[in-house]
């Protein structure tokens, strides 16, 4: 899978997933439009933490599921995502660890792994 993040000034959002299936290139769109009066970040401290997705304030595996599951399923876990503890605006500002790639992607979540296991920096 291939998971790429677009936003334009105008505040819509595109996750699009390119896949194979039996020799095929097939996608799947998922667009939604990013509002500041759409979430909250009253289930979070407002840290500047570096790979602190989750914004408790340090960085650990939940931050890599967090990126996980608001990539994979931003209706529920994105920034405007139904689920209690969804990421928010600076959950998303603090996942973006990877800097060969902008914005927040897969990359982003291995580089925190690895930065885990103490094979990188971040």
């Amino acid at each position: 899978l291939v998971f790429t993040f677009k936003a334009r000034k105008s505040g819509e959002a595109h996750l699009i997933i390119n896949y194979g299936f039996d020799g095929e290139t097939r996608e799947q769109r998922y667009n939604f439009n990013i509002l500041d009066e759409e979430y909250t970040e009253e289930n979070t401290q407002d840290t500047n933490v570096k790979g602190d997705a989750n914004c408790d304030g340090s960085v650990d595996m939940s931050d890599v599921v967090l990126i996980m599951q608001a990539l994979a399923n931003p209706n529920k876990y994105g920034v405007n995502g139904t689920e209690k503890f969804h990421i928010t605006q600076q959950g998303m500002k603090n996942s973006d660890v990877d800097t060969t790639v902008k914005g927040v992607t897969v990359s982003d979540a291995l580089k925190i792994q690895r930065y885990l296991l103490g094979a990188v920096e971040l």
